[in-house]
């Protein structure tokens, strides 16, 4: 098909026009988005605005500071161009100049410290009160979020995007607002001075604007890919040293290195693209800065040949001029730095905004210590609209008896387990504790009265001592050496070199399985807590250390209301009920002999993990 020339010029055309408006509607968008994150940001800000407008204050006097400058050179210029005869008065005026140039200095100094200081100390507590408010925000996020998030990701908000955006608030906002005030007094001085020669730099001022406002948009575009390119990096390190271990064993090293370089080149790639479009700008700015120049330059002399101005005017325009480039200059450096940040706030306020998870009812009291039975009642949950995880549960779990949930894996019964402690809360229906329902409480006042042992026991990068005070802060030596003692864990505690004062590496993996388990127990006892859950408490672990957990679990059991998650046999034989939870619904409930009798799913989960046990010890 033959296509004319100016068909396809049209079409270029229409392509360059679409291209356009597209780059103006992203611009428009990240404008707005910007603006929106500050707005979302103020409430931060507004408290420290005494200081923040002292030091702007401060500010405008450093800038009249640098106005002053080329005053004493010009001065000196037109004093002795225009008399001929100077003699005795030259030691004098020299001595004059010199002084006033002293002066400036000093009190420019001066005042650009009292500003430095003023602006940093309302800057940097800016940033406490928000990072601070972002970690309490993290913590009251539901971990619906934190499973979908990686942690890397959050840890690059919290660090360094906070950090940036307190960069470009005690350091480039403070430098642009400087130059700023200088470029503003610079006009005002040179238009008094001449007019027609100040509106050669006034006549650039349409083009800077312009520039300025194409690349902003471009540099925060860029600026934004870099941060997602770097919150994926800190993902990929964050998941590879909690995974170092199994990384070696299964010789997945290669593999890891691969990832981390992976991520590692696409985040270099997007931040050389933002830092050479802040470049390019640049570079356009040198250009305008030299044509303006020379031009300056060529039209003065001829304002001073005609006697329009002064050799010393002249002096003071050139040398504004020259301050001129060199203002630019850094106010573009700077620009980039905020263009950037902003989508580092964006990033922030994003994280802000999202939706708090399980929350306080208005006028929630704190809960008694609790007595009574644990009731469900229709109790229904989803993570996902439309499949449910846990579908019509009516379930009485009596005061101080033990309930084991068995059932297969996905059945809900660690959603179960966790509504109990308003990690979630029902999508319909209700639990309640002795006849009151758990809403009604605060949600400290409720979690302070439950304990938890899981499956993999979560320990700290602290000494043994500090992790088996975890849940009770306040507890003495002798509580904690106690319920160590009731864990089975104060023998080899007392083995270590420094014993209860140990500090243990991350997630404790100086420790055994059984170990770590027995701490976790511990931990459960000293919190004294009248509810205790256990998740597949000995999994994992070889026949002495379940036996060694197992009478640690007598302990903590014992006039303890305990709801047990498990698939071991030692535990549910000896529960006073069991329930099996299958497909989202309870499908048997009953003590292991009534259960066994009705010879239905329990009865057969039961006799396929005897026969592998037999099988295993044959």
């Amino acid at each position: 098909m033959k296509v004319d020339w100016m068909d396809r010029g049209d079409a270029r055309t229409a392509e360059g026009h679409a291209n356009l408006r597209l780059a103006k509607r992203r611009g428009r968008e990240n404008a707005l988005g910007a603006w929106r994150a500050v707005a979302r940001l103020r409430t931060f800000v507004l408290p420290h605005w005494p200081a923040i407008g002292l030091a702007l204050l401060l500010m405008l006097g450093e800038a009249a500071m640098d106005l002053l400058k080329p005053w004493p050179l010009k001065v000196t210029f037109d004093i002795i161009l225009k008399q001929q005869n100077l003699a005795g008065k030259t030691l004098y005026l020299l001595l004059g100049v010199s002084a006033v140039v002293v002066a400036i200095a000093v009190f420019e100094g001066l005042l650009g410290y009292l500003a430095a200081y003023y602006l940093n100390r309302a800057g940097r507590t800016v940033v406490f009160d928000l990072r601070t408010a972002l970690f309490d925000h993290i913590q009251r996020l539901s971990l619906q979020y934190h499973d979908r998030r990686s942690a890397g990701d959050l840890m690059t908000r919290v660090t360094s995007d906070v950090k940036a955006m307190r960069d470009a608030m005690t350091e480039s906002i403070a430098e642009i607002l400087e130059s700023s005030m200088f470029l503003i007094g610079m006009g005002a001085v040179l238009l008094w001075l001449d007019w027609q020669l100040a509106m050669v730099l006034i006549a650039a001022a349409p083009v800077l604007f312009v520039a300025l406002s194409v690349y902003s948009s471009r540099i925060q575009e860029r600026s934004r890919a870099e941060r997602k390119r770097e919150g994926a990096l800190a993902s990929v390190v964050h998941e590879t040293l909690g995974t170092i271990r199994m990384s070696r064993v299964f010789n997945q090293e290669e593999e890891a290195r691969r990832r981390f370089h992976a991520e590692s080149a696409a985040s270099l790639e997007s931040g050389l693209a933002a830092t050479m479009t802040g470049e390019r700008f640049s570079w356009m700015m040198d250009v305008l800065g030299g044509i303006v120049t020379a031009t300056t330059l060529g039209f003065g002399v001829r304002r001073v040949m005609s006697g329009a101005i002064t050799p010393g005017s002249l002096i003071v325009f050139v040398t504004y001029v020259r301050n001129l480039y060199k203002s630019l200059r850094t106010a573009v450096r700077h620009t980039t730095r905020i263009t950037k940040a902003g989508a580092q706030v964006e990033r922030v306020v994003e994280l802000l905004e999202v939706k708090e998870g399980v929350t306080d009812r208005p006028g929630a009291r704190p809960a008694p210590r609790f007595r009574g039975q644990i009731e469900f009642r229709n109790v229904s949950f989803e993570y996902e609209s439309g499949r449910p995880v846990l579908e019509g549960i009516s379930l009485t779990i009596p005061a101080g008896k033990v309930t084991a949930v068995v059932g297969p894996t996905g059945g809900g019964k660690s959603t179960l387990v966790s509504l109990i402690s308003r990690l979630y809360d029902p999508t319909e229906g209700s639990i309640l504790i002795g006849g009151h329902d758990i809403r009604e409480y605060t949600l400290r006042s409720l979690r302070s009265q439950i304990s938890v042992v899981l499956q993999e026991s979560v320990l700290l990068q602290a000494s043994i001592a500090e992790n088996i005070a975890y849940g009770r802060p306040a507890a003495h030596l002798e509580e904690i050496e106690a319920a160590a003692r009731a864990a089975n864990a104060d023998e080899f505690i007392r083995e270590l070199p420094e014993g209860y004062d140990t500090v243990l590496g991350e997630r404790g993996e100086t420790l055994s399985g059984g170990q770590r388990q027995r701490i976790a127990i511990a931990r459960a006892i000293v919190r004294d807590a009248p509810i205790v859950i256990l998740d597949e408490p000995l999994t994992g672990l070889d026949a002495a250390a379940a036996a060694a957990v197992m009478e640690a679990l007598e302990h903590l059991m014992t006039g303890r209301t305990v709801v047990i998650i498990t698939h071991q046999l030692a535990i549910v034989q000896r529960a006073d009920q069991i329930v099996v939870l299958a497909d989202a619904q309870i499908r048997e409930q009953g003590t292991h002999q009534d259960l066994m009798d009705l010879d239905g799913m329990y009865s057969g989960l039961f006799q396929a993990q005897f026969r592998d046990v037999m099988t295993a010890s044959s």
